[in-house]
């Protein structure tokens, strides 16, 4: 189209002028370098604010993990030093056992199930009350280990409950006259912690958690949980993988590594459009700047007057009615 124009105009350019178009290609050049550098420093600011969102979200997401155990650990240990839940551990009180046990669980409002054991291991207070846990020795299992053998609460991993489900369980140790006599423990159901923990991400973000064995302790996808986490759940990453966006953190009560992530595809589409949108104006300014830079340096045709044989009959006999002076 150009090469046409050019023909069918007759343009010429003038030799003195030549720099103008000159000029032109140079402003075309540096116009594509400085759109090339406002796209690549366009996209780093997109990502950069995901990221920040990212980043933001996800520390509201641990401190929230991090409060709600703290405030369940508060409540344990308050029960865990009553002198009452004392009695009834020595006595045996297996009725007196399970009403502590739904006061516990009232008083929590997220547990799955509280049970209170002795120093055997024997659950004699459960609630809600279950028949298969009421009176089973848990004392093989690691949290109730873990609790007698450091004297200090305890989150466990994930593990396969007396149900056969995946659980985790908060426990605090009870001591009279610095001997350990019991526990508390407060379990905990995986499916609903990951709709306690959503803090507004659905729309926009994958969420998981994992326990220091790397296994899945909640995840908006259910059929996760339980199962061994992605490789993408180690502390403190913050980064690209693939087509996804990844920002994890540890939190500190308990030692879990929470990952949210999200698809790059809706950041990909709107590059895309920045791109079709400065591709059409670099367009457009090239265009422009040839053709000015073109009309600038053309040489200008002087059109000088016609003569006809008309006119020049005309004009002698003009000349010829003028007066003669001798």
């Amino acid at each position: 189209m150009f090469l046409a124009w050019w023909i069918e105009s007759r343009k010429v350019l003038d030799a003195k002028k030549i720099f103008v178009v000159f000029l032109s290609f140079i402003w075309i050049s540096a116009s594509f370098i400085f759109g090339l550098f406002a796209l690549k420093t366009s996209h780093e600011e997109i990502k950069t604010d995901a990221h920040n969102n990212m980043q933001e979200t996800l520390e509201q997401l641990v401190a929230k993990i991090n409060t709600d155990f703290e405030s369940r650990n508060a409540v344990l240990t308050t029960f865990a030093g009553s002198e009452n839940v004392k009695v009834i551990l020595n006595e045996g009180k297996q009725d007196e056992a399970i009403l502590v046990a739904k006061t516990i669980y009232d008083r929590l409002g997220t547990a799955e199930r509280v049970l209170i054991y002795n120093k055997e291991g024997v659950a004699i207070g459960v609630y809600p009350r279950n028949t298969l846990s009421q009176g089973t020795n848990f004392s093989s299992q690691e949290y109730f280990q873990n609790t007698v053998k450091t004297y200090k609460g305890f989150v466990s991993p994930v593990f396969e409950n007396i149900l056969g489900n995946p659980s985790i369980i908060h426990t605090e140790p009870i001591f009279k006259n610095n001997e350990f006599i019991g526990m508390l423990g407060a379990s905990l159901a995986l499916d609903k912690l990951a709709e306690d923990y959503q803090v507004g991400t659905t729309l926009r973000y994958s969420l998981e958690a994992t326990d220091n064995n790397g296994v899945i302790v909640f995840s908006l996808t259910e059929d996760k949980i339980g199962q061994k986490g992605s490789l993408f759940n180690n502390p403190q990453i913050n980064k690209q993988i693939g087509k996804d966006l990844i920002v994890t953190q540890e939190a500190q009560t308990p030692k879990w590594n929470v990952t949210i992530s999200t698809s790059l595809a809706p950041l990909v589409s709107k590059i895309s459009g920045m791109n079709v949108i400065l591709s059409m104006l670099l367009i457009a300014n090239a265009v422009f700047s040839v053709a000015a830079g073109i009309v600038a340096a053309s040489k200008r045709e002087i059109s000088s007057p016609k003569v006809t044989p008309m006119a020049t009959i005309q004009q002698l006999t003009h000349l010829s009615q003028k007066p003669r002076f001798i």
